[in-house]
């Protein structure tokens, strides 16, 4: 779950800085 979580955040902030 721990793994999701990480994902989760790394596309977070690809989102952020594409946005």
């Amino acid at each position: 779950m721990l793994k999701i979580f990480q994902n989760w955040c790394c596309f977070n902030h690809l989102c952020g800085n594409l946005l």
